[in-house]
């Protein structure tokens, strides 16, 4: 039961990481910045949210891999050899950075308003960090010499090019049809950012958005 557990905690923690780096990241990289974005999506709720919960599902995620690592019950952990794992692996190492991320990331939502660009740029970097920690604490750091590093290098690529594609292409978000002096400057569909589907360059303007 508590390797299912272990799987489901950590395939959330994937979905929910690579939210808190792609969210932001969007923000950045939408038409209009991170004030136009807003105006579409409730960003501190969402970032707010999914930093909570990101919380709540690593000290499980690490309480499960304890009881695991120990043979104990979840309800029995030996406190001993959580603080040892804790602070002598590198499992402790990636969840500390990712605790110390995540914090970043909340204390930035308060200036999601007022200063929106640095605030965007500070939670991309702390979701980066947080997103980048599942590698550390994976199978990407199981490696030694370069050849792990090298592991784990392309493993940090390829959670990082995830989270910014899963987000950026998502055509459900009302923010890609935003209209920026009367013309479609961002479109998450198969249609160029000024073109319509079906229409000649000519009479891209005046046809329906794709």
């Amino acid at each position: 039961m508590n390797d299912v557990a272990l799987v489901a905690v950590r395939w959330a923690l994937y979905v929910d990481l690579g939210l808190l780096f792609g969210l932001p990241l969007f923000a950045l990289y939408a038409p209009g910045g991170g004030r136009m974005v807003q105006r579409h999506l409730p960003m501190a709720a969402m970032v707010a949210g999914l930093a909570c919960l990101a919380l709540l599902l690593s000290a499980l995620g690490f309480a499960l891999q304890a009881a695991a690592m120990t043979g104990l019950p979840l309800a029995q952990p030996d406190l001993s050899m959580v603080a040892e794992l804790f602070n002598g692996t590198s499992m402790g190492t990636a969840l500390k950075a990712r605790l110390v991320a995540l914090l970043v990331l909340l204390l930035s939502i308060p200036f999601y308003r007022r200063q929106s660009r640095p605030a965007f740029i500070a939670s991309t970097l702390a979701g980066a960090v947080a997103l980048a920690t599942l590698a550390w604490s994976g199978h990407g750091a199981a490696g030694e010499g370069e050849a792990g590093w090298l592991q784990l290098g392309a493993d940090l690529i390829h959670l990082l090019a995830a989270g910014a594609w899963w987000v950026l292409r998502q055509p459900f978000f009302p923010i890609a049809g935003i209209k920026v002096d009367g013309e479609v400057t961002h479109n998450n569909g198969s249609c160029s950012p000024r073109k319509r589907c079906g229409a000649s360059p000519s009479s891209a303007r005046s046809s329906s958005p794709c």
